[in-house]
């Protein structure tokens, strides 16, 4: 079974998501330059709280997606707690004024495969995604779930922060020189070529205060930054972690972080082998339609 971050990381390429929600019959949603993707954004509403798998905003900040994400096959609990964003979802806009103008929701739930679901969920604006990674073949699929008699729904734990929506660009632009930038491009691509296919894997979170970077929903590398350097950490989970300051006076990377960055990348290469298809590659599956 895959894991649900490599299933989250898939989807959250703006191209990838814009694809999906065409798929789901929103023709006129379009990604543009002021929207964001965002993974495990946190709110709270009415005395409960709930952390949200994707986050996604179009047509310029006034449409929005919310994405609850589960490998394996998922049933009405998965569907319980999207729904619970989706009632809630006017208290984002107190989280984060960026979402003010936000006019237009729907939710998805996106898992490997789906158990019968609720009569409850018919009439909702809630879209079913199947992720199927196959050779050749687009991994993204709206179907219709069955159904099942009725459900009641329970929300369970309660989350009071809230998170705060930024994006990759700012982080960069928040660095002050051209090299310290030229730095941060090399460690957000995990040092690939830029004709590198492995580049479709890899995927940056922006967080309120630091950015998140995943290859094959393996978060390996974590970036803070201030304005005349930035921290970076690295490591593959369960391993030891590596961190280093980057700074203004010394913004030359050494060989050995490129060295360890790209060794974690081809040690998740050979232990992924068998989830990902032979021949499969995001770039073989043409443009979105």
């Amino acid at each position: 079974m895959l894991a649900e971050q490599f299933i989250q990381d898939a989807i959250c390429r703006p191209d990838r998501i814009e694809r999906v929600v065409r798929q789901m019959g929103k023709a006129d949603w379009t990604f543009g330059k002021d929207d964001i993707v965002n993974q495990e954004f946190n709110f709270s509403a009415e005395g409960q709280g709930g952390r949200i798998d994707v986050l996604a905003t179009f047509n310029g900040l006034t449409s929005l997606l919310i994405v609850e994400v589960k490998a394996g096959i998922v049933g009405d609990a998965d569907v319980e707690q999207l729904d619970w964003y989706l009632t809630n979802w006017r208290s984002l806009t107190q989280a984060d004024p960026r979402l003010a103008n936000v006019g237009d929701v729907t939710g998805a739930v996106l898992a490997e495969g789906f158990l019968p679901i609720s009569r409850n969920w018919q009439n909702k604006n809630i879209s079913f995604v199947e992720f199927k990674l196959a050779a050749e073949k687009w991994p993204f699929s709206v179907v219709t779930s069955s159904v099942i008699g009725e459900a009641h729904p329970v929300q369970e734990g309660t989350v009071f922060k809230h998170s705060r929506l930024t994006t990759l660009k700012e982080h960069r632009e928040y660095l002050a020189t051209e090299e310290l930038q030229a730095a941060f491009d090399r460690i957000a691509a995990c040092f690939l070529q830029k004709d590198d296919e492995r580049l479709d894997w890899v995927l940056c979170n922006p967080k309120g205060q630091h950015v998140a970077i995943h290859y094959k929903g393996h978060y390996i590398i974590w970036v803070f930054v201030q304005k005349h350097s930035f921290d970076v950490g690295y490591g593959k989970a369960g391993g030891p972690s590596l961190s280093r300051r980057v700074t203004r006076e010394s913004p030359v990377l050494p060989p050995e972080m490129e060295a360890k960055v790209l060794e974690i990348v081809a040690e998740i290469d050979g232990d992924m082998g068998c989830d990902i298809p032979p021949g499969f590659n995001w770039r073989s599956l043409g443009p979105a339609v």
